[in-house]
């Protein structure tokens, strides 16, 4: 579950740059580079908790910045934002719509922006 933004950062690159294949390197590890997308996965799992709490309920509007340096993807950025949510669980606080929905407006509102909503289809 998206608890703070993740901005993805998508780079293009040569084939035959320095490091070859794929590589990850988030803006608060400057210049730890991971080439192996589980550990950038856990990385993520383990910011998200430092930045939002390890209670797994909290949201921050703090973002964690990755970017994906690859000869296969295209310079594009992307932003993973918290779901909507109306009913706080236990731990969140009682005003969680009102906190995601602005954090969410704040993205969304840049004119630049194209917004892809994602629903359960159960």
């Amino acid at each position: 579950m998206t608890r703070c933004p993740l901005v993805l950062s998508l780079r293009r690159i040569q084939k035959g740059d320095k490091l070859q294949g794929e590589w990850g390197e988030f803006l608060h590890k400057k210049g730890v580079k991971i080439n192996d997308f589980n550990k950038l996965r856990e990385e993520i799992e383990i910011e998200t908790d430092k930045i939002a709490g390890s209670s797994g309920k909290c949201i921050s509007d703090k973002p964690i910045s990755l970017t994906i340096y690859s000869p296969n993807v295209v310079d594009l950025t992307l932003v993973d934002l918290p779901g909507i949510t109306k009913v706080p669980v236990h731990g969140q606080p009682s005003d969680v719509e009102e906190l995601v929905k602005k954090l969410i407006l704040s993205y969304i509102r840049q004119p630049n922006a194209l917004i892809l909503a994602i629903s359960a289809a159960n």
